[in-house]
Parts: C-alpha cells; structure tokens; sequence
C-alpha cells in the first residue's frame, strides 16, 4: 500500500504578501493563549486589551481574531498588509499547508485560484508539509470540539 501523498514531489510556495487571504472574510483565524500574549506586546498594549479590542469567542468557545465591517481580518489594512506579520498565529503562518487544502490535488488547485504565492516560489518538500499541516493551528480546534 502507498502512504505516499499526492503531492510526494513536493509543492510551491511563497508569500507575496498580497493579503488576499486576510481579505473578505476568507475564514476565521483560531488564536491560542500564546498567541494572544505576543500579540498583545507586540501591540503594546495590555493583554485584557487586546483581547476585548481583537478577538471574540464564536459559539464553540474558541477565541478567534474579529473581522473588521469589511469582513477584513482586524490586523490587515489595506494600505500596509498584516500589521502582525512577523507576530501573525500560527494558523496564519502555516497557511497554505492546511490539511484541507492538501486533501486532494483539487483542493490545492481550488486554493490556488485564491493565491497567486501558491505554485510559485520555492520547493517545499512532502516531508516538511506535512509536518507544517500537522501543526496547522486549526486541527487543535477541531479536535477540542470532538471531544
């Protein structure tokens, strides 16, 4: 049997920072405790702050970034890109090496329409994504609501 992954080459990746995924309510951004800490002396502000300021509790009880009116990300602007950039959660910085969009060669075909950094750019090899997907930040999430 083949454990291999469809995409056992390897994929291209590089951020452009375009902002095209912090842009129009594009999904919502899972925060850990951790996260929220860094962001907030990033911010330099007071952590209750940033919290009251940045984030909101969706009705699973997990704590996520707000979305401006514009269903932007709150640390987008448009002028700048993420304000948070070098800071940004780990579901951000593992984007796009999410599982679900590397459940099928569509899906990745899918999520590159959205992205012009996906399919180009550097090599990432299958070992290494599938470490990154591991850790994506989201299935934490999802695994807290299963059990």
């Amino acid at each position: 049997m083949d454990d291999q992954p469809w995409y056992q080459d390897g994929l291209h990746f590089h951020c452009r920072t375009c902002g095209l995924c912090c842009k129009g309510g594009r999904g919502n951004v899972f925060l850990s405790d951790i996260e929220i800490d860094e962001l907030a002396q990033h911010f330099d502000t007071p952590n209750e702050t940033f919290r009251e300021e940045y984030t909101r509790t969706n009705r699973n009880g997990e704590l996520q970034l707000r979305e401006k009116r514009n269903k932007d990300c709150i640390l987008f602007k448009r002028d700048l890109g993420c304000t948070a950039y070098e800071h940004r959660p780990l579901q951000c910085r593992t984007y796009p090496f999410w599982n679900a969009n590397l459940y099928t060669k569509e899906s990745w075909q899918d999520e590159s329409r959205k992205c012009p950094g996906i399919d180009a750019g550097p090599l990432h090899q299958a070992a290494e994504i599938k470490i990154i997907a591991k850790n994506d930040g989201i299935e934490m999430y999802v695994k807290k609501r299963r059990a």
